[in-house]
């Protein structure tokens, strides 16, 4: 029967009609198939059109080319790409070409269209690809159509999203950003800028804020090119020295940030800073600073101690912007209002922190407050009060507090945080003990044993030291070990004998620990170090401390998340204070010694006696006109599908649309064990959602 094309198409649908045409999938784009015709339902299909090299009739008609002998599919064009500009969505057709058995080429539009991954666009029906302005980097199209004998025919190709946004800053021209490549670029050592934040070789989780880019060097008038890329997304800023004031910083816009920190994710971003000297006219450049994402977020509120306001400050997670939440903390008899020395729950609900009380005899006091209520009135609601603690830890149930006295030097009690009054407890030091830590597991309390006060009582000396624990309720401990002593030979600077504040990882199997001079900043240099719970000796962790002569790192804290890369790193974090310097003079702290909270991952997958730290960042959102001091996590679930969001991994589903909400995956995209999720059926067969997290059943 000879066809024309005004002939309607129909085919013999089977059971499986959709299934691939090999296992595995074939490769390249093309899929021969032989299948044989079985009985089904009628299903009409579009007239093929636009005939590739061809007359339609030959293409229908010639010997061996009826269309019936479908044999291949090719995906037109093949392995192209698309650049999106400025976010703007941009789009591409793709079209699907059948190869018949003669050879012969022909478009069809009655094609099954998918994506590998909707993270930088979607496909429609017909083909249409559009970007979503947001994501980058290489998807696979794919493509089914019927063989017209019960098979189908499928073929795949690649689309790369490329990506690119130009930022002006005021009175900022296109032209200015032209005058950039119409001159040869150069170094200077003297007059190049010279990048100051972020750190070079930082890591840095993908749901933190954006990072103020700060550099140095440069003239009124001058205009810098600030550039952030990776291979599938660049973002270019145009700044003026506008003179007076000009702080030589250019903050990264938040939906450009997302973008970098989802494109290509394996890739660091590369950072340069270049400067157009107006007096001049040349281009000199800067080095390059490279950076990379971690692929995972960290979660939770950060509450930390702003010593010249005597306040607790927490920094809220979602939007990094630091709140007062307890004005108004109990006062003392002379008016003033102070809250510190603190430590959070495991499970973020609840805060220990010394303050200050008309009601006790020597004014000071340790307090328990809710962190679920609201703590605004004045004073303070606390749930319970006991006299003389000013250090504590929670038990991991949060049903006992082992607290350090009122002096430094003094042992350590058991009490009930529910009521502030003592518990029993056996075998807890009674003298020359302090900075209690609970192991995430229950079964240890590092503290520091040996202590000394120095004249301004603050303490010195000290060893890392364990207790075990035999039961929590009623508290009983057996006798100490000792894990470091803090006058032994420690690797690096400083040349200390002070052993202090010592943190678990939330796999209770190490511990980083202060080592120096003394335990606070004011009284001498300190650096971090890790250890085994089983002891041996103690790495320096150089790039947390800022490398081999870095001995300003105090008090860690290590944060209750842990972020599964792919390849199967697993990775911590660590919050300390330091008093280096962030960022220049002008918009950072340069000069000033201020102490500020910094963030470092810890590989815990480093080979043995090697440094598992990575070079930190500043911890977006604190006061940098403030000393700052012990940033303690506060926990926040990963967020549930239709809530707010940043990132992929800040949802437990791992997948957040293009408008900023968490959405379950498509099924093609199950979680793996050990991802986040929100439900039994976003995880991979046989595992089940427990704790937000993929797992195999129980038994």
């Amino acid at each position: 029967m000879k066809l024309s094309a005004r002939t309607p198409w129909c085919l013999f649908a089977s059971a499986s009609l959709l299934a691939a045409c090999g296992d595995p999938p074939c490769n390249p784009a093309t899929c021969p198939t032989d299948v044989a015709a079985t009985d089904g339902s009628l299903i009409e299909i579009a007239t093929p059109t636009d005939i590739v090299g061809m007359d339609a009739s030959d293409a229908i008609e010639g010997e061996g080319g009826r269309d019936s002998d479908r044999v291949s599919l090719e995906i037109d064009p093949n392995n192209s790409s698309i650049t999106v500009t400025d976010g703007m969505p941009e789009s591409r057709t793709f079209r699907a070409i059948v190869v018949t058995r003669a050879g012969l080429r022909f478009a069809v539009d009655s094609g099954l269209w998918s994506l590998s991954s909707d993270r930088a666009g979607t496909i429609g029906g017909d083909g249409r690809f559009t970007a979503n302005g947001v994501g980058t980097g290489a998807i696979e199209v794919r493509c089914q159509v019927p063989d017209l004998r019960g098979g189908t025919l499928m073929a795949t190709t690649t689309v790369t999203v490329r990506s690119t946004r130009i930022v002006l800053g005021m009175g900022v021209t296109m032209d200015d950003v032209a005058r950039f490549d119409s001159m040869p670029a150069m170094r200077d050592a003297a007059e190049s800028p010279r990048i100051l934040y972020p750190l070079h070789q930082a890591l840095m989780p993908e749901n933190v804020q954006p990072p103020n880019v700060q550099w140095e060097r440069g003239a009124a008038n001058d205009l810098f090119r600030v550039r952030l890329s990776k291979p599938n997304f660049t973002l270019t800023s145009v700044v003026r020295h506008s003179g007076m004031g000009f702080d030589f910083s250019y903050g990264v816009d938040l939906q450009a940030w997302r973008a970098l920190a989802e494109a290509d994710p394996e890739s660091p971003i590369f950072i340069t800073v270049d400067r157009l000297d107006s007096a001049m006219n040349r281009v000199l450049q800067s080095g390059t600073t490279e950076i990379r994402f971690a692929r995972g977020s960290i979660f939770g509120s950060v509450y930390y101690w702003d010593l010249d306001a005597g306040r607790m400050v927490r920094i809220n997670a979602r939007n990094a912007m630091a709140e007062n939440f307890m004005p108004n903390p109990p006062d003392r008899a002379n008016g003033q209002r102070c809250v510190a020395c603190h430590t959070v729950s495991r499970d973020g609900r609840w805060m220990s922190a010394a303050s200050t009380s008309r009601m006790s005899t020597d004014g000071f006091q340790a307090r328990v407050f809710d962190l679920t209520a609201d703590l605004s009135p004045t004073p303070a609601p606390a749930v319970s009060a006991s006299v003389n603690a000013n250090c504590s830890t929670f038990s991991p149930d949060s049903t006992r507090v082992v607290a350090c006295g009122a002096t430094w030097s003094s042992g350590l009690t058991a009490l009930d945080p529910r009521t502030g009054m003592s518990a029993m407890a056996t075998g807890l030091p009674t003298a020359n003990a302090t900075m209690p830590e609970w192991s995430p597991d229950g079964n240890f309390i590092a503290f520091v044993q040996n202590v000394r006060v120095n004249v301004n009582n603050n303490p010195i000396g000290g060893d890392i030291a364990l207790l075990p624990v035999v039961e929590i309720n009623p508290l009983t401990v057996s006798s100490p070990t000792t894990l470091h002593t803090g006058a032994s030979a420690t690797p690096g600077l400083p040349m200390g004998q002070s052993d202090a504040w010592p943190t678990w990882a939330p796999s209770s199997q190490m511990l980083v620990f202060q080592h120096g001079a003394a335990a606070f900043s004011f009284d001498g240099p300190a650096a971090l170090y890790a250890i085994a719970r089983t002891g041996g000796s103690p790495v320096r962790l150089d790039r947390a401390n800022g490398g081999a002569g870095g001995t300003s790192s105090y008090r860690p804290t290590f944060s209750p998340f842990t972020i599964m890369e792919p390849a199967g790193r697993r990775l911590n974090w660590v919050a300390f204070y330091s008093t280096r310097d962030y960022g220049n003079a002008q918009a950072g702290t340069a000069g000033t010694r201020r102490r500020q909270l910094w963030v470092a991952a810890i590989d815990l997958n480093a080979a043995p006696g090697t440094d598992p730290s990575f070079t930190p960042y500043w911890l977006p959102g604190q006061n940098r006109a403030s000393n700052n001091v012990a940033g303690y996590w506060a926990p926040e679930a990963c967020r549930m599908n239709g809530n707010e969001c940043r990132t992929n991994s800040e949802c437990c589903s791992g997948r957040c649309n293009a408008m900023g909400r968490c959405e379950p995956p498509p099924p093609a995209e199950c979680r793996r064990r050990g991802q986040t999720c929100g439900a039994d059926s976003e995880c991979c067969m046989g595992l089940r959602c427990f704790g937000n997290v993929c797992e195999m059943p129980l038994g």
